[in-house]
């Protein structure tokens, strides 16, 4: 029995599974391990009938933060606003950069076999009023928040700091504001110029009432409101967000004492590393997604990711311990050398690989077919 076999016969009921991403720019390869991995556990728990939905989204009214990946003349105007209100950098026709970089990335999914029930747009979801009453809710209980950052994380706010981020109604950056003075229907708000090293505020000062998209929750609250909005009974997430103190902390702790529910079940994963180091959207680091996964045939991608338990880091290009002849460099190297095989033209996700045959392996990361493992391939008893 593999490791989401298992985990399927350790809940009940009807699941709810989700995952989500901050475009910040091209999205490297090893995001990719989380949707294969909420994949995976969702098809596991299908096997083993329970009713799953799967969801995935994109949080892509977190602030633009990546003045790398800005031309010089847009770092001063861009920085600072939510990834939804920035230009697509390429012109080639979507609304934002926010959808260009995520499109970009969604569209591997179908070729390595993920089907998420439904996408959402945080960017959609604000402006419906669908997060006014965890707003309210976070505002009314500002203090408890306050001391769940001093707890949990040794963060420290000063008093009268509200979790909210006011879209300046002038120069439209979130990441520069500063929310005070709830006062039940209205706060007041200051982007200030010099709030975050990052972006540069407009100076813009007055009050607002903060719902119907004109603000957002901070990260945390926003993750853990997510689990209430959407009814969320598992999410894994990454190491970094996993650590002692770190934002599944924070999130836990917010869930229980804020919107008063359970988190749900966290399944930590390690990343995939490029020269021993965690790749990074925002700073440039590793391969794009979109394109490893035209040139390694899916079969392989998954293998990459599944082939050890979510805790196992794998890493690329040989740092260290981990899959030896199974990096996102060797595969590539590998796909490329085979005769007669386009680089563009990857095999098809129900077929397996001649790599793969060959290495026999325990756990087989191709697509399943129907009434198979959902982990592994193999066509249960």
């Amino acid at each position: 029995m593999d490791w989401a076999d298992e985990l399927a016969t350790r809940v009940s009921g009807p699941q709810v599974v989700n995952d989500s991403k901050t475009p910040s720019g091209t999205v490297h390869v090893g995001s990719l391990r989380g949707p294969v991995i909420l994949d995976t556990i969702a098809r596991a728990l299908r096997a083993n009938g329970l009713e799953t939905t799967y969801l995935y989204g994109v949080d892509d009214l977190d602030p633009m933060d990546a003045q790398a990946l800005l031309t010089p003349d847009a770092i001063d105007r861009e920085m600072g606003r939510p990834l939804a209100h920035v230009p697509d950098p390429a012109g080639d026709c979507h609304p934002s950069y926010a959808r260009h970089f995520a499109g970009l990335f969604i569209d591997t999914f179908e070729k390595l076999g993920i089907r998420p029930d439904r996408y959402y747009w945080m960017s959609d979801i604000y402006p419906t009023g669908q997060m006014d009453r965890f707003i309210r809710t976070a505002l009314d209980r500002a203090e408890v928040v306050r001391e769940i950052y001093a707890r949990v994380a040794n963060v420290h706010h000063a008093e009268g700091w509200l979790p909210l981020s006011v879209i300046c109604p002038t120069c439209g950056k979130v990441g520069t504001t500063l929310a005070t003075d709830w006062d039940g229907e209205t706060v007041a708000f200051a982007c200030r110029p010099d709030y975050v090293t990052w972006a540069k505020g407009c100076g813009t000062t007055g009050r607002i009432a903060p719902f119907g998209g004109v603000a957002k929750l901070p990260w945390n609250l926003e993750w853990a409101a997510q689990w209430s909005l959407f009814g969320v009974t598992i999410e894994p997430c990454g190491k970094d967000l996993s650590t002692a103190g770190g934002s599944r902390d924070r999130s836990d702790a917010i869930a229980r004492e804020v919107y008063e529910r359970e988190p749900p079940l966290n399944v930590a994963y390690e990343f995939l590393n490029i020269g021993g180091k965690k790749m990074s959207t925002s700073k440039g680091r590793g391969a794009a997604a979109h394109t490893i996964a035209e040139v390694v045939p899916p079969e392989q991608l998954r293998f990459l990711f599944l082939r050890p338990r979510p805790s196992p880091s794998p890493r690329s290009r040989g740092t260290g311990p981990g899959l030896p002849g199974t990096s996102a460099g060797a595969l590539v190297e590998r796909s490329a050398r085979r005769p007669g095989r386009s680089r563009r033209a990857p095999r098809s996700p129900g077929r397996r690989g001649r790599a793969t045959r060959r290495a026999r392996p325990r756990r087989l990361a191709s697509v399943p077919l129907r009434g198979r493992s959902a982990a592994t391939g193999r066509r249960r008893a």
